[in-house]
Order: structure tokens, then C-alpha cells, then sequence
């Protein structure tokens, strides 16, 4: 299938990153190129703090974050590496970065994420960059107590955040400038009902999606592609067998959907790297 294309590695700079497939109808190999670039060049630009860095730990030094940059990795367990214990995707990861630049983006105003887990990694990023322009960041996470840390991390960075139950979307206000941790599956076994259903069509319109499962996601993906209709879905751990990885084949072989970037970092839990891609719709269906 048709794509573009860019592979983000330590090693290269700007100048240097070219598209390396054809792109499909839907946007010119130009207009590719320049989206890919921007995003690029934000994560660049973040990533001089602490000279590229790619990994979960952040360097104790030669490191130089400015305070109104990208927040780090919080935790409030006793002991734990927000990066190294609790493998949270933090401003230490080009994964991390890419997200808080696409958030952060004028024309980006919601996201939704598959799962928040502790909250103090790619969920904070979400959230503050997002928080640039009035976003509205909705993240499902099945543990409640989770859920609350997720709340209290994204508190102690001036966020604002709450922790909502999935019987209560149907009723709740719009979350403008907000981010909910909505506690709850969201899909439910045997039910006619989905949580993912009722959130999109309370949210309307679902910027970005990311997704950062322990599972394929099958059902979860038939919902947002058909009522959420996101125009960037960045997916985690795209090469690894029963993820989410195939939602990425899946979008590139229906046409329309490009790949914007892609990258890996090195794993916790094995040999070897954890690939990510960042895919765009520039044709998604906007309401």
C-alpha cells in the first residue's frame, strides 16, 4: 500500500529525512513532506534539552529542560521510576515527544488514549499539550486506582482533570480545557451500549487517537473508526504480536491513510526495540 513515510532516528536531522513511498490520493507528496517536517522539527527542537535522548530512565545530567517545556515523568508511588519501574512513555522517548508536538498542534483540540495506566507519561503529555490551544483529552483506564493517580499526576502540573465514570458520559458536560479519566472498559462485553460509543458522540469529533494496549483492540477499533473518525491514530509496540500493530496495516490498505512517522526505542521487557508509527487522515471526516 501507499504511504508516506518517515523513520525517525537519533542520528538524523531535518535536512536529511526524506519520504520513501508514493503517497495515496488524499494529500500531495509535498503536502506529506511538510506535515512530516513539522513534527519532526518539534520533536527536534525538544529533544536539544537532553541531547536526544531515546529511552525510558531520563539522564540524571546533560540534560536541561526548560520549566515551561514538556513536564516530566511524574509518579507518587513510594521508590518507583516514573521511567524505568513503571515504563511510562515520558518526554525521555521521541514516542513522547511526537505525541506532545501532535497534540499541541493549533488544529488538534481532542484526543482519546487506550490506557492512561499511572497517567504520568504519555497521558500528561496528551494533556499539557493539548492544554496550549483548549484541548479536551479523554483517557480510558479500567483500574480506578490508576484512574485517581492518573487525576492527582495531571493535578500536580496546574492540569485540569477528573476522574469520570463511564455511566455518568451520557450525562456530563462538554470537557473543554479538561482532561477526563474515564474509569470503566470501554467496550462492554455482551452490551448493546459501548462507553467508546457514548464518548465520541459526546466528544463529536476525535482529533487524535493514541493507543498503547496490552491487546489487539478489535473491537474497540470497530467503534472508533466508525463513530470517532480521527484524523491521527499513533499506535504503540506496532511490531509486536496480538497488539494493536495491525490497526496500522489495516488504515495504510484502505487508502487515504498516511504514515507520517514511525520510530522505535529500546525495550524493558526484552531484546530489542518497541516500534511506534504515527499515521494521518488528511481527508477524516471533520464536524
Amino acid at each position: 500500500c501507499a504511504a508516506s513515510y518517515l523513520f525517525l532516528d537519533p542520528s538524523q536531522r531535518l535536512e536529511d529525512v526524506k519520504p520513501q513511498r508514493t503517497p495515496s490520493l488524499g494529500a500531495t507528496a509535498a503536502q506529506l513532506q511538510h506535515h512530516s517536517r513539522v513534527l519532526l522539527a518539534c520533536e527536534e527542537e525538544q529533544s536539544v534539552a537532553c541531547a536526544g535522548v531515546n529511552a525510558f530512565e531520563e539522564p540524571e545530567t546533560d540534560c536541561d529542560w526548560s520549566p515551561d517545556g514538556l513536564p516530566a515523568s511524574t509518579s507518587f508511588l513510594p521508590g518507583a521510576s516514573p521511567g524505568f519501574n513503571l515504563a511510562q512513555i515520558s518526554r525521555s522517548l521521541q514516542l513522547g515527544r511526537v505525541l506532545w508536538c501532535t497534540a499541541s498542534q493549533p488544529g488538534v483540540r481532542t484526543a482519546l488514549e487506550l490506557f492512561s495506566g499511572f497517567g504520568g507519561g504519555s497521558t500528561l503529555l496528551l494533556s499539557h499539550g493539548l492544554a496550549k490551544n483548549g484541548g479536551w483529552l479523554s483517557s480510558f483506564e479500567i483500574n480506578d486506582k490508576l484512574a485517581q493517580h492518573a487525576r492527582k499526576v495531571l493535578q500536580s502540573w496546574d492540569l485540569s482533570a477528573r476522574v469520570v465514570e463511564t455511566s455518568d458520559l451520557a450525562s456530563l458536560a462538554s470537557g473543554d480545557n479538561e482532561t477526563w479519566i474515564v474509569q470503566g472498559y470501554p467496550v462492554v462485553e455482551g452490551s448493546r451500549h459501548s462507553p467508546l460509543t457514548a464518548l465520541c458522540r459526546k466528544m463529536g469529533v476525535i482529533d487524535l487517537v493514541f493507543l498503547d494496549p496490552t491487546s489487539e483492540l478489535q473491537a474497540e477499533w470497530r467503534i472508533l473508526e466508525r463513530d470517532c473518525s480521527p484524523q491521527y491514530v499513533a499506535i504503540h509496540n506496532t511490531n509486536l504480536a496480538e497488539h494493536a500493530g495491525w490497526i496500522k496495516e489495516w488504515l495504510l490498505s484502505k487508502g487515504g491513510w498516511h504514515e507520517l512517522l514511525n520510530g522505535s526505542h529500546p525495550s524493558l521487557w526484552e531484546k530489542g526495540d518497541r516500534h511506534w508509527s504515527l499515521l494521518w487522515n488528511p481527508s477524516a471526516r471533520r464536524f
